[in-house]
């Protein structure tokens, strides 16, 4: 592992699969062959996966992203960020800044997350899908119509378009949804849900009830995932691969597995539990309890409220009133 110190540094990875992880400075880090996991820091920094399947997470300062080809995992956070995905099947996350997205080619998935406030989004080529997540009762849930939801942003080669404000499916009754294969969109109802993934990268957007989303519920699939649980106190479970599990408001049960995970809880007084690998945990607003669990350097931050964290003595720890180092 690469660390950099106060001032704005340069790391350099190589070949292999490294973790490269900034600090205060404008640093640039630099992943280069190998399955990588770049981490900014809190500067003005720009982050390059280059090949392999990388992981990359910036913070609260406008950063620059840049995953290469592979199948990437990409998290601004929660800065103005430039995010370009290359080639491959990639995941693109905005947060609250005003983001530009270039999926570039490959079949991506990209989350526009704080209700089309994005600057640009250019999807590229590829069967793309982009999620938006807006207030509730601003916009309808599917294409064209949702394509309103994205303005101001501009929009590029956008085909797929998912409006999550309330998300809801025709029926009556609970609904239990599974997948064997995978790669696929799924929206619960007002009701307790159920929705399982299979050996694919899924979209799982819960409703209104008390939901339990599953990425990879089959055993041995390790896909990366995308699960939003909105309203409802839910349950939710990454999986195996790089997943992001939000739990949105209410109070929450989120988990991650293996891989490099994005944990959020969101609203609510949330319980967030890591996995194996180097994730991201934001607790979000609430009094949260965090479980880190010791088998990788995580970057945690608890947001408002009286939060509690069990963590390892490599993690970083921000926000959080009260930290047990394991």
């Amino acid at each position: 592992m690469l660390a950099g110190q106060t001032g704005s540094d340069r790391l350099d990875g190589g070949p292999g699969s490294d973790a490269l992880e900034g600090a205060s400075g404008d640093d640039r880090l630099l992943g280069r062959d190998g399955d990588d996991t770049l981490s900014g820091g809190f500067g003005h920094d720009t982050l390059s996966g280059g090949a392999g399947g990388d992981s990359l997470a910036g913070d609260e300062a406008p950063d620059v992203l840049d995953g290469g080809s592979g199948n990437d995992l990409l998290d601004g956070g929660s800065g103005p960020d430039t995010i370009r995905a290359g080639d491959g099947d990639d995941q693109l996350l905005g947060g609250t800044g005003r983001d530009r997205f270039y999926a570039g080619a490959g079949d991506d998935v990209l989350a526009a997350n704080d209700g089309g406030k994005e600057e640009l989004i250019d999807c590229g080529p590829g069967e793309d899908l982009l999620f938006v997540d807006v207030p509730r009762g601003d916009a309808p849930t599917a294409t064209p119509a949702a394509r309103e939801v994205a303005s101001p942003a501009l929009l590029v080669g956008c085909e797929r378009i998912v409006a999550a404000a309330e998300p809801h499916v025709p029926g009556r009754g609970d609904v239990h949804l599974s997948s064997d294969t995978g790669g696929d969109v799924r929206v619960g109802t007002p009701l307790a849900d159920k929705l399982l993934g299979g050996a694919g990268a899924d979209l799982f957007l819960g409703g209104d009830g008390e939901d339990v989303l599953w990425g990879d519920y089959q055993p041995g699939t390790a896909a990366p995932d995308l699960l939003f649980g909105h309203a409802g106190p839910d349950t939710m479970y990454g999986g195996g691969g790089p997943d992001l599990v939000d739990g949105g408001p209410g109070a929450d049960y989120v988990q991650g597995d293996a891989g490099d995970d994005v944990l959020r809880g969101g609203g609510g007084n949330d319980r967030l539990r890591s996995g194996a690998g180097r994730d991201v945990i934001e607790a979000g607003a609430g009094d949260d309890r965090v479980f880190a669990a010791a088998d990788g350097r995580d970057r945690i931050d608890c947001g408002p409220g009286r939060d509690v964290v069990d963590a390892d003595p490599d993690d970083t720890v921000r926000h959080c009133e009260v930290v047990r180092r394991g």
